[in-house]
């Protein structure tokens, strides 16, 4: 009997190691696919989420009936700081705005995301008055960020034009993406920093939906400075 003890001592050894080594490889990969949803729903450079993440959030506001708020927002002349300074740089200038802006969708209880290139979408609560949200959206994405070019500390001034609109949780993610999108077009044309989409704006075929500001073309040093 006594040579029994030692064996099964073993074997609860054993046992209980394979537990503990079957635990941790569980707790390893839990933590693997949590890290590759985040990276499927998160944008790799700003951190913000990208277009999925966005649609995961708006279908969670749309399950749970809030109205929303959402902007569309996008730097002027951003092609410039690239073509001047390199897009390292650009990098730079992108992780900034990205940063305040998704401190400023927190302050608002909104989220925020990086659609693509230098466009950004926040999505906020609906709520009356929302434009001063909006508005402050647009300055506080025009605060300097500082940048680390050719070694040197250099600060940059961007400028935003932003277009918003106010949906209900029947509309889907597409159509309140083409009405902001639509009336940030208006904004760029009419020289103003946002406009809020009304009824009746309607959006131009083709590249004229694109392009600086009229004020930023009359400018001929541009928004960056």
């Amino acid at each position: 009997m006594s040579d029994f003890i030692p064996m099964i001592a073993t074997c609860v050894a054993v046992f209980l190691l394979g537990r503990l080594t079957a635990a941790r490889r569980i707790r390893r990969l839990q933590v693997q696919l949590a890290d590759t949803a985040r990276q499927l729903e998160h944008d790799p450079l700003t951190g913000l989420l990208n277009r999925r993440g966005l649609a995961t959030a708006h279908a969670a506001w749309q399950q749970a009936q809030r109205r929303i708020t959402l902007v569309f927002l996008d730097l002027d002349d951003f092609k410039q700081v690239n073509d001047t300074h390199g897009h390292h740089v650009g990098d730079q200038l992108l992780i900034g705005v990205a940063r305040t802006l998704a401190d400023l969708a927190d302050i608002y209880g909104g989220v925020a995301a990086r659609r693509s290139g230098d466009e950004f979408a926040l999505m906020l609560p609906a709520e009356d008055g929302f434009e001063r949200a909006v508005d402050a959206i647009v300055t506080v994405a025009g605060l300097p960020v500082t940048v680390t070019a050719d070694g040197f500390a250099v600060q940059l001034w961007p400028s935003a034009s932003a277009g918003a609109c106010a949906g209900d949780p029947a509309d889907d993610l597409d159509t309140l993406l083409h009405r902001a999108d639509t009336a940030l077009y208006h904004a760029k044309h009419t020289g103003r920093p946002y406009a809020v989409h009304r009824p009746g704006m309607a959006m131009p075929d083709g590249s004229q939906r694109r392009g600086p500001r009229r004020r930023d073309r009359r400018e001929q040093q541009g928004a960056m400075r």
